[in-house]
Protein backbone atom coordinates (compact mmCIF):
# COMPACT_ATOMS: atom_id res chain seq x y z
CA UNK A 1 0.00 0.00 0.00
CA UNK A 2 0.95 3.35 -0.54
CA UNK A 3 0.30 6.30 1.16
CA UNK A 4 0.21 9.70 -0.37
CA UNK A 5 -0.91 13.34 0.12
CA UNK A 6 -4.29 14.40 -2.53
CA UNK A 7 -2.62 17.41 -3.73
CA UNK A 8 -0.33 14.31 -5.06
CA UNK A 9 -2.92 12.32 -6.36
CA UNK A 10 -4.39 11.88 -9.65
CA UNK A 11 -7.12 9.89 -10.78
CA UNK A 12 -6.50 8.27 -14.13
CA UNK A 13 -9.80 8.27 -16.57
CA UNK A 14 -10.74 5.03 -17.33
CA UNK A 15 -9.88 5.45 -21.44
CA UNK A 16 -6.58 6.35 -21.19
CA UNK A 17 -4.15 3.64 -21.65
CA UNK A 18 -1.01 2.64 -19.16
CA UNK A 19 1.12 4.31 -22.16
CA UNK A 20 -0.95 7.59 -21.76
CA UNK A 21 -0.80 7.60 -17.95
CA UNK A 22 3.36 6.56 -18.23
CA UNK A 23 3.54 10.17 -20.28
CA UNK A 24 1.18 11.92 -17.99
CA UNK A 25 3.73 11.06 -14.92
CA UNK A 26 7.14 11.66 -17.38
CA UNK A 27 4.88 14.82 -17.89
CA UNK A 28 4.13 15.77 -14.40
CA UNK A 29 7.56 14.58 -13.12
CA UNK A 30 9.46 16.69 -15.62
CA UNK A 31 7.48 19.64 -14.74
CA UNK A 32 8.81 19.87 -11.30
CA UNK A 33 13.03 20.29 -12.40
CA UNK A 34 11.58 23.07 -15.35
CA UNK A 35 9.67 24.60 -12.33
CA UNK A 36 12.45 25.07 -10.41
CA UNK A 37 15.13 26.58 -12.45
CA UNK A 38 15.46 30.37 -13.47
CA UNK A 39 13.89 31.15 -16.96
CA UNK A 40 16.75 30.50 -18.89
CA UNK A 41 16.72 26.99 -18.09
CA UNK A 42 12.83 27.18 -19.55
CA UNK A 43 14.43 28.80 -22.53
CA UNK A 44 16.74 26.05 -23.21
CA UNK A 45 13.72 23.69 -23.94
CA UNK A 46 13.21 25.21 -27.29
CA UNK A 47 16.55 26.37 -27.94
CA UNK A 48 18.74 23.47 -27.12
CA UNK A 49 21.12 26.07 -26.27
CA UNK A 50 22.84 23.42 -23.58
CA UNK A 51 21.92 24.82 -20.24
CA UNK A 52 19.87 22.05 -19.40
CA UNK A 53 18.75 18.35 -20.65
CA UNK A 54 16.26 16.17 -18.88
CA UNK A 55 16.83 12.65 -19.53
CA UNK A 56 13.42 10.97 -18.73
CA UNK A 57 14.81 7.26 -20.18
CA UNK A 58 14.55 4.66 -17.22
CA UNK A 59 16.17 2.14 -19.56
CA UNK A 60 20.24 1.70 -19.75
CA UNK A 61 21.44 4.26 -22.65
CA UNK A 62 24.51 5.69 -22.37
CA UNK A 63 24.40 9.77 -20.68
CA UNK A 64 28.08 10.81 -22.44
CA UNK A 65 26.60 12.05 -25.38
CA UNK A 66 24.13 13.71 -23.73
CA UNK A 67 26.61 15.65 -21.69
CA UNK A 68 28.81 16.20 -24.58
CA UNK A 69 25.50 18.64 -25.97
CA UNK A 70 25.85 20.51 -22.46
CA UNK A 71 28.07 23.69 -21.70
CA UNK A 72 30.33 24.04 -18.65
CA UNK A 73 28.64 24.27 -15.69
CA UNK A 74 25.32 23.34 -16.83
CA UNK A 75 22.54 20.79 -15.66
CA UNK A 76 21.49 17.25 -16.52
CA UNK A 77 18.73 16.03 -14.69
CA UNK A 78 17.63 12.30 -15.03
CA UNK A 79 14.40 11.55 -14.28
CA UNK A 80 14.28 8.11 -15.33
CA UNK A 81 15.79 5.52 -13.31
CA UNK A 82 17.83 2.75 -14.80
CA UNK A 83 17.96 -0.95 -12.93
CA UNK A 84 21.38 -0.91 -13.37
CA UNK A 85 23.92 2.01 -12.10
CA UNK A 86 24.42 4.44 -14.86
CA UNK A 87 28.13 4.28 -16.74
CA UNK A 88 30.36 7.32 -17.36
CA UNK A 89 33.86 7.05 -19.31
CA UNK A 90 35.37 9.98 -17.19
CA UNK A 91 38.10 10.41 -19.97
CA UNK A 92 35.94 11.85 -23.01
CA UNK A 93 34.65 14.72 -20.78
CA UNK A 94 38.61 15.56 -19.65
CA UNK A 95 38.95 16.08 -23.84
CA UNK A 96 35.87 18.47 -23.89
CA UNK A 97 36.80 21.15 -21.93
Amino acid sequence: MIVSDEHFVVCRPENLSMDGAAMLCAGITTYSPLNAQPLPALAAMNTLDGIMIIDIVSAVHPILPLLMLLKSHAKLVMVGAPENPVELPVFPLFMHI
